[in-house]
């Protein structure tokens, strides 16, 4: 009894030791950042260095935006439907273009740069919005 208590007590030592170890090596080997923050900022730098290359017209078009970003290798296709509320109310066309990198835990839509076109085909500035003016009404 009194050799198995004593095997007991050496095998629990060795192992909080190397438990202990192997925490102290860990702490001081790997980096355990959960922040999003680089992933963010490269996310947020492509969308504005896309957005800084795009054509200053008086007339934005989907033709001119598209092949810039195929250039980049990301995905650029017509909207079918955007049933959100939004303002202006006249909103003809939408072009959806995805940026990459993407934003980490997000949506196809928070990683989409989502451009709104008018009946004559022009780029037009659009808001989330609800009431008179938009296209939620009520």
């Amino acid at each position: 009894m009194r050799k198995t208590l004593t095997y007991g007590v050496i095998v629990i030592g060795v192992t909080v030791t190397a438990l202990a170890g192997l925490y102290i090596y860990a702490a001081n080997t790997f980096t355990f950042d959960l922040s999003s923050e680089g992933a963010t900022a490269a996310h947020n730098e492509a969308r504005e260095s896309f957005l800084s290359e795009l054509p200053e017209t008086a007339c934005l078009r989907a033709e001119d935006i598209i092949p810039l970003a195929r250039e980049r290798g990301w995905d650029a296709r017509p909207e079918p439907a955007f049933d959100w509320c939004v303002r202006p109310a006249n909103i003809a066309k939408w072009l959806r273009v995805t940026v990459d990198p993407p934003l980490p835990f997000s949506t196809d839509d928070e990683n989409a740069q989502i451009f709104a076109f008018d009946a004559q085909g022009c780029a037009v500035d659009w808001a989330y919005a609800s009431g008179p003016g938009t296209t939620c009404p009520d």
